[in-house]
């Protein structure tokens, strides 16, 4: 089981929004390489939500953009689970 430290990620005052982006890319990159060092397997990385194209654009672990995945498996979960 891999552990990280935890890690608090705030918006510092006067950061502008390109400056956000280049930290959250950064730290998404760095707790992929920790999981890279720690399995045998690389994993597959994918971004999801509506400004996952922003960190995708500028990170170098990150293969594709999936803006809907996390809904689309809420909706499957759903389908599996309804009553007949």
């Amino acid at each position: 089981m891999s552990r990280f430290r935890k890690s608090k990620i705030a918006w510092r005052p006067g950061l502008r929004p390109v400056e956000k982006v280049d930290q959250e890319t950064g730290v998404c990159d760095g707790i992929v390489e920790r999981i890279r060092k720690e399995y045998k397997t690389p994993p597959r990385v994918i971004a999801t939500g509506g400004l996952a194209h922003l960190i995708a654009a500028e990170s170098a672990t990150i293969e594709r953009v999936d803006e809907n995945l996390t809904l689309d498996g809420l909706r499957i979960l759903h389908e599996r689970n309804r009553e007949p």
